[in-house]
């Protein structure tokens, strides 16, 4: 069975539901999906491919994507990477036309801080703004420049990407990255591990 990881680091649960979708759609194109929290991710020679997704913060995809890199530093890049970010600044009326470019450049780098990475594709989604969900400083800096509230997730993009992963992931272990790992789950089941972010 081609198995899959989807992991997320979250500060206010939106990219973990992002996460989430991706995996639902993951298991039911028939691959063997784990959706983890990227401090909860053991061993990722388990997996085919991984997909890795977090939030920008400060024109800065946020540490724990970046902690998850280092930390798995030696195992990834045997194996396809696909990346996304998320961000309530990079919703479709953005009052910053240079927004998207922006959070491109900040992907950008962290890929060239690790040449080693198969990366195969990077996506981009606006996110949701909950004040109420930001830890203290940040909620003081969102009243302070009048950050608009809401949710911007394009579920049926998030979903269409989901889809156009899926035959790159099943076409991973044909190519030879990674190693099948047959533990009887059905193709279709999303193992989660539970945590709070």
């Amino acid at each position: 069975m081609v198995r899959a990881l989807v992991a997320y680091e979250s500060l206010t649960q939106t990219t973990k539901e992002i996460a989430e979708e991706i995996g639902r759609v993951l298991a039911a194109e028939g691959i063997g999906v784990s959706v983890s929290h990227v401090g909860d991710v053991g061993d990722a020679t388990l997996y085919d491919f991984v997909v890795l997704g977090a939030p920008i913060r400060g024109g800065r995809w946020v540490r724990g994507a970046r902690s998850f890199l280092v930390l798995h530093a030696e195992e990834l890049p045997d194996r396809p990477l696909a990346l996304f970010a998320v961000g309530g600044t990079l919703r479709p009326d953005s009052v910053n036309p240079d927004v998207e470019q922006t959070t491109r450049r900040a992907i950008d780098e962290v890929i060239r801080r690790f040449p080693r990475l198969d990366v195969v594709d990077v996506q981009l989604f606006a996110g949701r703004i909950d004040r109420e969900r930001l830890p203290r400083i940040l909620r003081w800096i969102a009243r302070l420049v009048r950050l608009p509230e809401g949710d911007w997730r394009d579920w049926d993009a998030i979903r269409r990407w989901a889809r156009v992963l899926a035959p790159r992931i099943k076409g991973s272990v044909e190519r030879g990255a990674g190693v099948e790992v047959a533990n009887g789950a059905d193709a279709r089941c999303i193992e989660q591990v539970s945590h709070p972010g």
